[in-house]
């Protein structure tokens, strides 16, 4: 761990990057306590993405002051909307009428310093937990997941910043010839903190991610509970100690994949799904007016958007239970004015047909989608049960806390089926994508997940958290119950004291009880998916040495091929090289496919050298036959022969194990 103490300047601008350019939007926009810091990430991640859609539209390149720019126009814009409603002196309706609830905030009256404390405390266990954890898995701050999407995210990191062009309608797979959507939130968040802090790529995109999974995270949570269930410290509490103790999230996604911009989509779902709970009138807190709460999700949905689609389109999934809760409530009452409850009707109706067809339009292709069932019916069904989803061991505590959740559901159903209801929404596509057969349902309930059981897992564990929050607070509320029904405890500053002590005792027993099993089987995956247990699929130490030695000896402006399959492509991301094949997939110009099919020709093939030399690809890596997926990999056609005696125009320049690097000596 100390080798993380020399990351700290980078993981503190990551920190800001984040945070800072959306805390100031939700502060100038009057946003306060919880929400203004759950809104701040994925409005920073909206004005990261935008700006660098925009700017080079513009003309002007996307780099850090662009960004900050793009900040300080959003806080003026906002502000001044924020004055022009003060100044007509008008609050709009909200478009759901009156509030289903009353605010709960259940702020305590007595001993608010210790709550405080007590809160700060819990909120400080998560995020050491969490960063603890992946940076024992991770190992060095310089580690490179050894996975297959690396290929893509390093490299992708590494030409936002070095090029200042990070649009997402642009970005593709990397290539001039290959350009296309892709959405690039997170890529340029994380090349501003490249470019801020000085580190290299791996630093910066471990360092980004471990802010998100550390902090962006149980804030998420925190603040989805509070909508849920109001402000009361204990939910404050709850929440905290659960975010750390989900097996499959979010430590899964350093370990499959490798997910980056999914896990930085999936760490703010609880933020968007938390606004529409508001927007609905249904939360526990207070509700916000309609301009307010659209202007929250103007300012976040972009971004989220922007950093993986797939989750707007679940947080529009888990969201329908509180729609349909709104609608039920409406018709239930008598006291609504009969104009009200045609508009919720008509407003819901809207809401769930445009989430249905949202569902079923916006997905990738099936070609994209090649995951197969992981799980029996059986299995699948007990992973639910247990809520150890994508194979984890069972996290007994959780389930305990779940378990106790649904029992309060059950008896107070009115207020609280929806949240049983999101959990089942989260186990219905887990389930479908870990046992269904391939067919129609499988395709309809994971497609937008490409059918893929380690995603759905991560949507089922936060689907079903909310049950576990639940659990905690009602547990803690019974257990005060009876004890302030003993006369000694019967006085005000008794029951506040009971209270924070039951709270605690809670705290640490869930801690105890979560942090073994399947977090400490997470970490182990990703030690193992970071070859720090042996096996380097993607990037060895005698790879990164002769990579080391390229950035030496390679002039800056040519061009270096290598197999992207063989992680030679990252020759970019590491020594700033560009290659032919930046990228596993991508379109390759013919002269580009030329060199990959004949490169290790020159010399001997007289058509070979003026190719090389439009393209200035003087330069070859030869990194072995371990293909990332695993097995052997066929090499590129054109690197084949690299080590042939019979071709003396190509030499070898550099060599570490079965790495080498090759120049193209006779097209000088």
């Amino acid at each position: 761990m100390s080798s993380w103490i020399s990351s700290a300047p980078t993981l503190f601008v990551s920190l800001l990057v984040i945070l800072g350019p959306g805390l100031l939007v939700s502060s100038v926009g009057g946003a306060r306590g919880i929400t203004r810091w759950a809104l701040a990430a994925p409005v920073s991640f909206s004005l990261a993405s935008l700006s660098a859609i925009v700017f080079p539209l513009l003309g002007t390149p996307y780099t850090p002051l662009t960004f900050v720019l793009s900040a300080v126009i959003a806080a003026v814009a906002t502000l001044g909307v924020r004055l022009l409603l003060r100044r007509t002196n008008r609050t709009p309706a909200r478009i759901w009428g009156t509030p289903l609830v009353d605010p709960d905030d259940g702020l305590p009256s007595q001993r608010r310093g210790l709550w405080l404390l007590l809160c700060v405390l819990a909120s400080a266990y998560s995020v050491v937990a969490l960063a603890g954890r992946l940076m024992r898995g991770i190992g060095a701050p310089e580690s490179v997941a050894q996975l297959f999407d690396n290929v893509f995210h390093l490299n992708a990191i590494r030409l936002i910043a070095d090029t200042q062009q990070g649009s997402s309608l642009t970005l593709g797979n990397l290539t001039e010839a290959s350009q296309a959507f892709y959405p690039a939130a997170f890529h340029d968040i994380t090349a501003i903190v490249m470019t801020l802090s000085g580190s290299d790529v791996a630093v910066s995109i471990n360092a980004t991610s471990i802010v998100l999974a550390a902090v962006i995270w149980p804030l998420a949570l925190i603040f989805l509970g509070s909508q849920l269930f109001g402000r009361h410290p204990a939910v404050f509490v709850a929440a905290a100690v659960i975010a750390p103790a989900l097996g499959s999230f979010p430590y899964r996604m350093f370990s499959f994949g490798v997910l980056y911009s999914f896990l930085a989509g999936l760490c703010m779902l609880p933020i968007v799904l938390g606004l529409l709970i508001n927007l609905f009138g249904v939360a526990r807190t207070r509700h916000l007016p309609t301009v307010a709460i659209g202007i929250a999700i103007i300012g976040t949905v972009p971004g989220v958007a922007l950093t993986h689609p797939s989750v707007i389109v679940a947080a529009l999934a888990f969201s329908l239970p509180f729609a349909v809760q709104r609608v039920i409530a409406a018709m239930r009452n008598p006291s609504v004015p009969l104009r009200e409850r045609a508009i919720v009707s008509i407003i819901g109706a809207t809401y769930l047909l445009a989430t249905v067809l949202i569902f079923v339009l916006i997905r990738p292709p099936l070609s994209s989608a090649p995951w197969n069932p992981t799980q029996s019916y059986k299995e699948a069904m007990g992973a639910v049960l247990t809520l150890s989803p994508g194979m984890i061991a069972v996290q007994w505590g959780v389930f305990v806390l779940a378990a106790a959740g649904i029992i309060y559901c059950v008896r107070h159903p009115f207020r609280f089926w929806p949240v049983a209801a999101l959990a089942a929404v989260g186990a219905v596509m887990y389930f479908a994508s870990a046992a269904l057969p391939n067919g129609l349902l499988r395709d309809l309930l994971s497609g937008v997940w490409y059918r893929d059981t380690q995603r759905l897992a991560a949507l089922f564990a936060i689907a079903a958290a909310p049950l576990a929050i639940l659990g905690f607070v009602s547990t803690a509320r019974a257990i005060v119950v009876v004890l302030t029904s003993l006369r000694k405890f019967r006085s005000t500053n008794a029951r506040e004291l009971v209270s924070i002590v039951t709270v605690v005792v809670l705290m640490l027993g869930t801690i105890a009880a979560t942090q073994r099993g399947p977090v400490t089987q997470a970490e182990e995956w990703v030690a193992m998916s970071f070859g720090n247990r042996g096996g380097f699929a993607l990037l060895s130490d005698d790879e990164r040495a002769v990579l080391a030695e390229a950035a030496e000896i390679i002039p800056d402006e040519e061009v270096v091929l290598g197999s992207p399959r063989t992680g030679a492509s990252l020759v970019y991301a590491v020594a700033g090289r560009w290659t032919i094949a930046p990228h596993i997939f991508g379109t390759r110009t013919p002269e580009e496919q030329f060199l990959l099919d004949h490169w290790d020709e020159a010399g001997i093939n007289p058509d070979v050298c003026p190719v090389i030399r439009e393209l200035d690809a003087y330069w070859a890596l030869d990194f072995g036959s371990t293909d990332v997926l695993g097995g052997e990999h066929k090499e590129l056609k054109g690197t084949d022969a690299l080590d042939s005696r019979e071709n003396s125009g190509i030499e070898q320049r550099a060599s570490r194990g079965d790495a080498a690097l090759y120049e193209a000596t006779a097209c000088r």
